[in-house]
């Protein structure tokens, strides 16, 4: 039997140039460190150097001043404005009382923030349907015909070539990775179409492009 575990906890990541799945876009409030300094990583001019532990030191402080704003916004009968719907849906309660609380005391609403993610897999689904519609012409084929397919004709197949040529990079994309990427494309719904695959002799998947209309295949 699985039981329900409530999840306090909050998970804080740096990282550079990172790419933040559709899947999980949701589920982040991004916060981008950006500088007019050629060397940011010089600066000393802080108004308090050591962060780290003046917010230990502080924290008592800090955390009464956010119950504050909550506590003043309940209290004021917790209006709620008309805020842009971003990707937190599933998460009306925070929207409800963090989101709108935060934007009632006259700070940054922040889920602005999302909008900088965008939607990396939609952009990889769209440029695969295009290029398998266009290789494909209605057939199964397996990864390895389709990097073929570029190879062998690329004339023929322009998109398909462009697309490949921008998922692998200088290094190029082998078969593996490209069924790899398929895989997780799998099923998204890109202009009423949507990569479909089935399996064949051995194990071996097959892709073609599909109306988003047709049932999915295994």
């Amino acid at each position: 039997m699985t039981l329900p575990i409530a999840l306090r906890a909050v998970w804080v990541v740096t990282a550079n140039n990172t790419r933040i799945g559709a899947d999980v876009v949701r589920r982040v409030i991004p916060i981008r460190l950006s500088s007019d300094l050629e060397r940011p990583e010089q600066r000393s001019e802080f108004a308090h150097p050591h962060l780290r532990e003046w917010v230990l030191q502080e924290r008592h402080r800090l955390v009464s001043a956010a119950l504050t704003i909550l506590r003043c916004y309940c209290a004021a009968g917790r209006p709620q404005r008309a805020l842009t719907p971003l990707a937190m849906g599933s998460y009306p309660e925070w929207e409800a009382l963090v989101r709108q609380a935060c934007v009632w005391a006259g700070l940054a609403d922040p889920l602005l923030g999302q909008y900088s993610l965008g939607d990396e897999d939609h952009d990889e689904a769209a440029g695969l349907v295009a290029g398998l519609d266009e290789a494909c012409e209605g057939a199964w084929l397996t990864a390895a015909e389709i990097l073929r397919r570029a190879l062998q004709a690329p004339g023929k197949y322009p998109t398909l070539v462009a697309v490949l040529a921008e998922l692998g990079g200088k290094a190029g994309v082998d078969s593996r990775a490209l069924g790899v990427r398929l895989r997780r494309l799998r099923g998204r719904v890109v202009g009423g179409q949507r990569i479909a695959n089935r399996t064949g002799h051995g194990g071996v998947a097959s892709w073609r492009v599909e109306p988003a209309s047709t049932e999915v295949s295994e």
